[in-house]
């Protein structure tokens, strides 16, 4: 991802001191994002290279164990089929919690994210994963759909989801179309959101 910067910086009691600097990001894997740059500044060149990692997210809170009951219990009703243990359980729509989701959905089928033959295999099996990864969203409690690239193609690797109050753009995969090789999930925001419908398929 290139990039660009620049700006002036300023303290009390010194002259300002224009910068520009450049480079390109490059996405090292869900959780790490290196970003090397150069540039000049007002003292001289300057260049280097940031490593970025998102932060280990805290452990979802344990349940409370229901009281023992103090009398025999009556026959059950009978119930619906139980929900899937890959199916995140209620909670906030943030997007903390649409990244849980996303990566339980990935650990429910990992047939589609195996190593395919041929691009178009690939392609087909991600793109499949992705929109299973919408309906879970959907089944969740969020709202979401495909997302259209700024060329107007529907994208193969992107969704959309209503998080935190607004519309968000994710890039779910790594490596998407990649014959020979495994997609690695991540979840990585990109920009503008343009959600398009769809209903993601189901279990």
């Amino acid at each position: 991802m290139p990039y660009s910067v620049s700006g002036t910086g300023a303290l009390p009691g010194y002259p300002s001191c224009p910068f520009s600097l450049s480079g390109t990001a490059h996405i090292v894997d869900s959780d790490t994002l290196e970003i090397p740059y150069s540039g000049t500044t007002c003292l001289g060149p300057l260049s280097g290279r940031e490593t970025l990692r998102r932060p280990t997210p805290p452990p979802a809170p344990q349940p409370t164990p229901a009281p023992a009951p103090s009398d025999p219990a009556p026959a059950p009703a009978p119930q619906a089929p139980a929900e899937s243990p890959f199916h995140v359980g209620p909670g906030p729509l943030s997007m903390g919690r649409a990244e849980q989701v996303i990566n339980a959905t990935a650990d429910e089928f990992p047939s589609l994210r195996a190593a395919r033959p041929t691009e178009a295999e690939a392609s087909a099996a991600a793109t499949e994963l992705l929109r299973r990864m919408i309906w879970h969203l959907r089944h969740a409690g969020f709202q979401a759909g495909r997302q259209k690239n700024p060329s107007g193609a529907i994208s193969g690797d992107k969704l959309s989801v209503f998080a935190d109050g607004a519309w968000h753009a994710v890039d779910v995969f790594y490596d998407y179309g990649a014959a020979g090789v495994p997609v690695k999930v991540i979840f990585w925001e990109v920009f503008p959101a343009n959600p398009q419908p769809d209903e993601g398929i189901p279990d």
